[in-house]
């Protein structure tokens, strides 16, 4: 049985009284058993057969009945919160969870310097428009973050990058990442920096001059296997995976990665993919590598593209590289101390904003004009009081609809509604992508 992750974040009281089973556990039929998963801590096991599957369910759902008999497994389970004592009310330990997720100890801030790309990738939803942040946004931007770190409950400072690429603006990331390091130290808070891009404008010079300059992470993309990647991400005369994976080599000796694999059902080809990246990454790198599985959102993913996953997990997990899956969660965008800066000076939330949302405006001295903004969507906590989303059992996992999301809800309905079109049946897959993480990462 697997531990629960977020069990530190809440005041439970194990206290002699009768019990109950949770009303956010989650039983998932999987390869011939039951994924159980309880969506208060996140814990979860896996039973390996349907009738063993029926026994523990009925534990779980008549604690009172079985807790002289099985003591100690009773025990377990009130500490994973699949069993609560009947005193606990549940909305409070959504509401203490939501508090944690939220990271009210941290202002994150995500810079797009341009849209500008150098590569030109199919399913990217960014027109790549020729607009840069100059020098004197990011001043605004020196004095915006300057002002969100003279909050006393601010303790860390995380930058990151985004764009279009990035690194096509790479002495600005350089220089900026460094002033901003910097700052925060001299403030007396943490600093952590990290940069989203496709690795081709990478060389060894750089990589140390980033490494140097504050950046702890990367998340860099790929596309499938060799053959499909370079298709993709086409460079004239070049190999855009062989550039890229030995950027990775050498900054994975160093720095933190993930390495966001895109795939499409046509695409997933687990011992090809395994192949390409173990020619290109030692043994003594891969540790500080995770493969994460991300769906092309254009393609519909099947039960045999789920097989393949599993199968390109496992084969990574065996090759010393860990790796997870999309699942489903609060997103960053609504953590409490959050803002994007995009090309132009414009300030909102989630870097994929559609076209007709209307943003902040930075201003000089570090202040933000949200006068003629849509902002009511950027409130989070919204779907927390909404009652279609409160009352559903999926809410301490799903936590609702995304800021996008809600932006074209308000617009064409007027309220916020549920995010799935089919809700038990996504959740599953993303609960089910949630177990696979726990169990590879």
């Amino acid at each position: 049985m697997k531990s629960a992750p977020n069990e530190h974040i809440f005041n439970h009281l194990i206290i002699q009284c009768n019990m109950k089973s949770s009303a956010y556990n989650y039983y998932l039929p999987y390869y011939g058993g039951v994924i159980f998963m309880n969506g208060l801590s996140e814990a979860s096991f896996f039973v390996a057969t349907n009738d063993k599957a029926k026994i523990y369910r009925t534990l779980i759902e008549n604690p009172n009945t079985y807790a002289d008999v099985f003591p100690d497994f009773i025990k377990r389970l009130r500490n994973q919160f699949f069993i609560l004592d009947d005193v606990v009310d549940e909305q409070v330990l959504i509401q203490q969870k939501y508090e944690s997720l939220c990271c009210p100890h941290d202002y994150q801030i995500m810079i797009l310097p341009t849209y500008a790309c150098n590569l030109r990738c199919w399913y990217c939803v960014q027109d790549h428009a020729n607009v840069w942040l100059d020098d004197s946004y990011f001043e605004s931007i020196k004095e915006l973050i300057r002002y969100k770190l003279s909050n006393k409950e601010i303790e860390n400072l995380r930058l990151s990058w985004f764009g279009g690429e990035p690194l096509t603006a790479y002495n600005k990331v350089l220089s900026f990442t460094s002033e901003m390091r910097t700052l925060a130290r001299s403030l007396g808070k943490n600093f952590y920096s990290s940069i989203t891009t496709n690795a081709t404008l990478l060389n060894k010079e750089r990589i140390n001059a980033l490494k140097e300059a504050g950046v702890t992470f990367y998340q860099i993309t790929i596309d499938g296997d060799k053959s499909t990647h370079d298709k993709i991400k086409t460079i004239s005369g070049k190999s855009a995976v062989e550039i890229t994976m030995c950027n990775l080599a050498i900054i994975a000796r160093h720095t933190p990665c993930v390495l966001r694999y895109n795939y499409s059902p046509s695409s997933l080809s687990p011992e090809t993919i395994i192949r390409d990246i173990t020619t290109y990454l030692p043994m003594d790198v891969r540790g500080k590598i995770t493969l994460n599985l991300q769906p092309v959102w254009q393609e519909k993913s099947t039960l045999d593209t789920l097989d393949k996953v599993v199968h390109l997990m496992d084969l990574a997990k065996r090759n010393g590289i860990s790796s997870s899956h999309k699942a489903t969660g609060l997103c960053y965008v609504d953590f409490k101390h959050y803002d994007c800066i995009y090309p132009g000076g414009y300030v909102g939330k989630c870097e994929n904003d559609v076209k007709d949302m209307r943003h902040g405006r930075l201003l000089p001295h570090g202040k933000v004009d949200f006068s003629s903004a849509n902002k009511l969507h950027y409130l989070h906590r919204m779907v927390l009081d909404n009652e279609v989303c409160n009352n559903c059992r999926y809410l301490p996992m799903c936590w609702g609809p995304c800021s996008q999301q809600r932006f074209l809800q308000l617009k064409h309905y007027g309220k916020i509604t549920c995010r799935w079109n089919d809700k038990d049946t996504e959740m599953a897959m993303c609960l089910r992508n949630k177990y696979l993480t726990d169990n590879h990462i």
